[in-house]
């Protein structure tokens, strides 16, 4: 309980982490935030309603705006770094110590 494991269990394998599933949800974050900002300033832009105050309206505008822009702007960064591929298929390269194990008897020369 609480995270500690157990004795005789195993712990479940979780499959790797996808890096682009972090960039969709900054995304996400800033269309909230734009969505927001446009709620702030629907009564402004001729919708029914009461509006916010001048100093209410800038303070959000640089608060919602600037987190919507932060957001996507690391959204947008992390969105273009290549994914790192794992190849598990791969044998590993031969080091230059592994063909000097048998003495050297193979080396290509008579004698």
């Amino acid at each position: 309980m609480f995270g500690r494991k157990r004795e005789g269990r195993e712990a479940k394998e979780r499959p790797p982490f996808n890096p682009r599933s972090r960039v969709s949800l900054y995304a996400m974050g800033g269309l909230y935030l734009g969505y927001l900002l446009y709620q702030l300033v629907g009564p402004y832009l001729g919708e029914a309603g009461t509006a916010p105050s001048v100093p209410t309206l800038l303070l959000g505008i640089l608060v919602l705006g600037g987190g919507m822009a932060a957001l996507f702007y690391l959204a947008w960064k992390m969105y273009q770094m290549p994914v790192p591929v794992e190849d598990e298929t791969a044998l590993p390269e031969e080091s230059p110590s592994d063909g000097e194990k048998d003495g050297g008897a193979d080396d290509g020369e008579p004698g």
